[in-house]
């Protein structure tokens, strides 16, 4: 007991709790380091997947449309187990790693693609793609590598990219010329959405798989999924990144729309996973002597005089990652402080309630691979988390984090989303401690097998869909659409 009671002082102290609040000296690594700890032990409270009759590897859900707010959707379990890695690379606090691996592998699936039969039939490409993510980052952070017998963390995801891949080529349809569905199935609610999370993500994964596997194919891959989400204008000239678009025939004038209805709604993680995913091409194509040619993705951005041998070899990357990072600073840090404009004046959707936290995370990754933004990037990231720090005073322990951190006070909001924004944001802040990312050339040990994947199921031959497992990917869409709608109408007013 006294050894107890002087351990929490100590702890106390070092990150400044009052009365249960959490406070923390930014000029002390030990105290961001020790507020993270706390962040992250209240998020975890979250996860019961390890306990006699929950699923391994979920949060509690899967999310239902009547608001319930513990319950969450199945991507958001595989969010979660990214943002337990970085905590972990930036932190070194092994006490959550062996839970991370059991919940990893726990929905790696049947063939190894993190595509288990018992959410496939709803399965959307950015389900699978933050699982693919996730483990892409246990890779890249050498994080204990599963035993033997178990799939491997690098080969999980070339699984999840292969698919993907392999949706784009057979399934190729004229609707915009290219890019990947929202859902996997055609009779899915959503199927005739092209979202820029989707594509984004698998852009994402491919810039990321040829830097650690030294791939050009992933990166000739990753360069064309750039080109059709500018082509197509999910990134316009001003490098705003808007949600999506949709195919088919519009549902009251029959006309074929072709993604020409652009849905304008903007999230901070659609432009945050395009900044890390560019900002591993600059790195990726700086560490090679090749010149510049389209297979970089360069011919959409050429002058009628242009000249590839003219340009250094990764300026065109650097540019990109300059000018989103820089849209994205102002548009979603307002005062220096992540804002979500979609939804912070009303009642936020289960899905954004985490974006904060991909955005200073994903923010954090591109510093480390093109250090010429970091002195832009950096101190909003501070500034930031020193916002939304002042929110954590709610729950039952006086220490739980809201959403809405510009308000500066705890906004009642309790949840999984909420803790991830904060530990992400904390963490990050301590990446110069960090370990630096690997490669398989440079200290990585994440075995990998090029030729992942299984053949995608046919819904005629998976088993019987319970109810307790349906997801409602759909319904889902249709409430953030209906939200993002009014929100942007009201911000138009």
């Amino acid at each position: 007991m006294h050894f107890a009671a002087s351990t929490l002082a100590c702890l106390s102290a070092l990150v400044g709790v009052s009365n249960g609040a959490l406070s923390v000296d930014f000029g002390s690594k030990d105290s961001i380091k020790q507020a993270a700890k706390l962040v992250a032990t209240d998020l975890m409270a979250f996860y019961k997947g390890d306990q006699p009759g929950m699923l391994p590897g979920m949060l509690p859900g899967p999310a239902s449309t009547t608001g319930q707010r513990d319950l969450y959707f199945w991507w958001q379990s595989g969010a979660m187990w990214g943002t337990m890695i970085d905590y972990w690379h930036y932190t070194g606090d092994e006490t959550w790693n062996d839970k991370v691996i059991f919940g990893l592998l726990g929905q790696a699936g049947e063939n190894h693609d993190f595509n288990p039969s018992n959410w496939s039939l709803q399965m959307g490409n950015d389900d699978q793609a933050f699982w693919g993510m996730a483990s892409l980052g246990a890779a890249e952070t050498k994080f204990k590598d599963p035993p033997s017998s178990e799939p491997q963390w690098l080969a999980l995801t070339q699984a999840v990219w292969n698919e993907q891949q392999k949706r784009l080529t057979t399934g190729f349809d004229k609707d915009c010329n290219g890019g990947l569905h929202w859902q996997v199935f055609s009779g899915n609610q959503g199927y005739d959405y092209k979202n820029t999370i989707s594509n984004g993500a698998f852009f994402n994964m491919g810039a990321r798989l040829a830097l650690y596997s030294d791939n050009h194919t992933y990166a000739d891959i990753a360069s064309q999924t750039w080109d059709w989400l500018q082509g197509v204008g999910l990134v316009d000239k001003d490098w705003n990144v808007y949600d999506g678009a949709n195919t088919g025939p519009d549902p009251e004038t029959g006309k074929e729309r072709n993604c020409t209805n652009i849905n304008k709604l903007q999230y901070s993680y659609n432009a945050a996973v395009m900044i890390q995913g560019a900002a591993v091409m600059y790195k990726y194509v700086s560490n090679h002597s090749f010149p510049c040619h389209s297979v970089l993705g360069l011919w959409q951005e050429k002058a009628d005089d242009w000249n590839p041998y003219e340009q250094t070899k990764d300026d065109i990357w650097a540019s990109r990652v300059e000018s989103l990072t820089k849209r994205t600073l102002e548009f979603f840090f307002p005062n220096g402080t992540a804002y979500e404009p979609t939804c912070e004046h009303a009642l936020c959707t289960m899905d954004a309630t985490s974006f904060k936290g991909y955005l200073h995370r994903w923010l954090g990754y591109a510093v480390q691979m093109v250090p010429q933004v970091r002195d832009t990037v950096m101190p909003v990231l501070e500034s930031s988390a020193k916002a939304a720090v002042k929110t954590c005073t709610g729950g039952d322990n006086g220490r739980m984090c809201g959403f809405r951190w510009s308000s500066g006070a705890f906004d009642n909001e309790v949840g999984a989303g909420q803790q991830m924004n904060v530990l992400g944001a904390l963490s990050v802040l301590l990446m110069d401690d960090a370990p630096p990312l690997v490669t398989s050339q440079n200290g990585g040990t994440s075995q990998g097998n090029p030729n992942a994947g299984a053949k995608d199921r046919n819904p005629a031959e998976l088993r019987d869909i319970t109810q307790g497992d349906r997801v409602g990917a759909g319904f889902v869409t249709l409430f953030l659409l209906l939200a993002g709608i009014g929100t942007y109408l009201w911000m138009d007013f």
